[in-house]
């Protein structure tokens, strides 16, 4: 029996033998640790780039206590079950059976029998049925391993990005502080030039009202701040009410890293979101193989050794038992199976092609995204110098009488204005580096011995 075992699995190798993972896959076997790489940009720890403790606390505390996270967990011990019990069908089943029995009739005989077995089962494996179940759950294993690593990489990305939002509206907070300051001055020379009847009519009500639409926008602004402190404390796995973040602008952030995206098809084997879709296209292939392995014949094999006896001596026997199946009408149930593995096969392949497709437009995105806003800063921050030196010189006119308030005024709002799209524009150029670091694979990168030849998606 065990020598048949051996010998026939063998017979199968050549039918179906998807044992051979990919380049992309095979650094994902079990127990297999990320092999090092060269250096490149970007790092493995990429957020300490940006010279924020406050963000690597932050960081750490979401991968330690994020729920996702906890559930992508929970998703790869369910898939090491499933490739566990999928590699067992492939070795002959063991079992023990002990009975005992004793009867004692109207006849006053007493009847006694007692018996104990070893019993073997196996199926073999001629057209790979099995072999591409278990390569097929393995690959699923490896999925999940991967998804775990695409929604660390999301978590670390939000809490980046939030983190950025937060110190941009708090950065935004803080000039329109300064802003509120400086039209209250205003409203009070007004007030003051009012009460000796110097001042213009509406000059009042038009300062009022600038002072007014400054603490709305405030108001917003405290909106805005809690959204996103509620947010980051979702991903750090805390509770909103006792979550606080020190940080108190976009000075906290104190650097942005240098961009060297290296070339499109390097995204291939930096982001783990491609490499999950190559494995989950792996594992529906293997499906395929297996359902159309089900349509084929099967050869079964028992064997049993025991002993059994009465009130009498015991006897030794043994049963060896080898059975042909062979499905002759299902109606369609098998090739129905097989459709169905097929029809997900083509789906999963699209999902694949899409998401390589969608990663090189991120990229893409991002890329344009910080060179826009690299100019749009630059002539941002031109227009605040001009316009501050046109609101002081406009409230000077004004003291002296020279001008109106509508002058002086119409001159703050562009300065206030200009003030608030420079931060938002700072605010944005962040995020946008925040999310070409994540687009690029956020430093997660396949074993060396995965960089030899693009994936296939062959069936």
């Amino acid at each position: 029996m065990i020598a048949l075992t051996g010998l026939l699995p063998g017979c199968a190798g050549s039918q179906a033998d998807d044992s051979r993972l990919s380049p992309m896959t095979v650094m994902a076997q079990d127990n297999a640790p990320l092999g090092e790489s060269e250096a490149r940009w970007p790092r493995e720890e990429w957020w300490r780039a940006y010279g924020s403790a406050e963000l690597d606390r932050l960081v750490a505390e979401a991968q330690r206590a994020n729920m996702d996270l906890a559930m992508a967990l929970g998703r790869i011990e369910q898939a090491r079950g499933r490739a566990r019990s999928a590699g067992a069908l492939l070795l002959p089943a063991v079992g023990f059976d002990a009975s005992a029995q004793r009867s004692d009739g109207s006849s006053a005989v007493v009847m006694e029998r007692r018996g104990a077995q070893l019993s073997f089962a196996y199926e073999a494996d001629l057209w790979g049925r099995y072999r591409a179940g278990r390569n097929a759950a393995r690959f699923s294993l490896i999925a999940s391993r991967l998804d775990h690593e695409a929604a660390r990489l999301m978590v670390i990305g939000d809490v980046a990005r939030h983190y950025a939002a937060l110190m941009t509206v708090r950065e935004r907070q803080a000039i329109g502080r300064l802003n509120l300051e400086a039209a209250r001055r205003l409203l009070a020379r007004v007030e003051a030039m009012d009460r000796l009847g110097l001042a213009l009519a509406g000059d009042l009500a038009a300062q009022r009202a600038l002072v007014a639409g400054e603490e709305a926008d405030l108001a917003a602004l405290g909106q805005a701040e809690g959204e996103y402190l509620a947010a980051l404390a979702l991903l750090a796995g805390q509770p909103a009410r006792s979550f606080a973040v020190a940080g108190y602008g976009l000075a906290a952030m104190a650097r942005l890293p240098a961009v060297s995206p290296g070339l499109p098809s390097e995204l291939l084997l930096r982001r783990p979101d491609i490499a999950s879709a190559e494995a989950t296209l792996a594992a529906a292939s293997a499906d395929v193989r297996a359902a159309r392995a089900a349509m084929l014949p099967g050869i079964s094999l028992t064997a049993a050794r025991g002993v059994e006896g009465g009130t009498g001596p015991s006897a030794a026997f043994y049963n060896l038992l080898a059975g042909l199946t062979q499905p002759i009408l299902d109606h369609g149930r098998l090739a129905g199976e097989r459709d169905t593995a097929e029809g997900v096969r083509i789906e999963r392949e699209g999902a694949y092609r899409k998401t390589i497709l969608l990663a090189l437009s991120e990229v893409e995105r991002d890329l344009k995204a910080m060179e826009s806003l690299e100019r749009s800063i630059a002539a941002l921050e031109s227009q605040v110098r001009e316009a501050s030196r046109a609101a002081d010189a406009a409230e000077a006119r004004y003291r002296a009488g020279v001008d109106e308030i509508i002058a002086s005024l119409d001159a703050q709002r562009t300065l206030y204005a200009a003030r608030g799209r420079l931060a938002q524009a700072q605010g944005d150029r962040l995020a946008a580096s925040i999310s070409l670091q994540q687009g690029l694979g956020g430093g997660w990168i396949h074993q060396e011995t995965n960089r030899q030849s693009p994936p296939s998606t062959g069936r």
